[in-house]
């Protein structure tokens, strides 16, 4: 019995750990399942009108040595249980990038869409080389003469389209003017 343990371990020491796991499972079945039929012939036996007891107490006594042996095939399962690792799929990290990324980009979609992000831009006081330009061109017409303020206006348009086209919009009849 010892020598048959003594073989399991080492040939489950020669395999990974659920190798060893399933081994010992198998073990642990086929012991119990024999344990149970020996408890159904402990049953019969101790029914019958005269019980031999020589038979019940070495029933027993193998019955109690397919118990010690099972408790070693779990104590065996438990210590292959620590070198058993989860893994994860190669391709759950990318996902979780991409959806991560995903993510990100909604949010920061979300927030300037609802109009925190231009709150946000000028609580920091961000804003573009263009917003720069156009900043100091404005500011320079107040020194201007009206001819040299239409001048700068043009200029301003010329150099940034959108400007431009909220300029239309805002000075539609000036606009139409000033080009004829």
């Amino acid at each position: 019995m010892r020598y048959a343990l003594l073989g399991l371990v080492l040939v489950a020491g020669c395999s990974g750990p659920s190798e060893r796991i399933v081994a010992n499972t198998t073990e642990v079945r086929r012991l119990a399942t024999s344990s149970g039929q020996r408890f159904e012939r402990i049953a019969v036996q101790a029914d019958n009108e005269q019980p031999s007891l020589p038979q019940i107490k070495a029933e027993a006594v193998e019955g109690k040595g397919e118990q010690e042996r099972i408790l070693d095939a779990v104590d065996m399962i438990y210590h292959a249980l620590t070198g058993v690792e989860d893994q994860t799929p190669w391709w759950v990290a990318p996902v979780v990038y991409v959806a991560l990324a995903l993510a990100i980009l909604g949010v920061c979609f979300l927030v300037w869409h609802t109009g925190l992000g231009r709150f946000v831009k000028g609580w920091l006081g961000l804003c573009t080389p263009t917003e720069r330009r156009a900043a100091a061109l404005t500011a320079s017409l107040i020194d201007l003469k009206p001819e040299e303020a239409v001048e700068a206006v043009a200029e301003l348009r010329r150099r940034d389209s959108t400007f431009d086209a909220a300029f239309r919009r805002a000075a539609p009849i000036r606009t139409n003017r000033r080009t004829e």
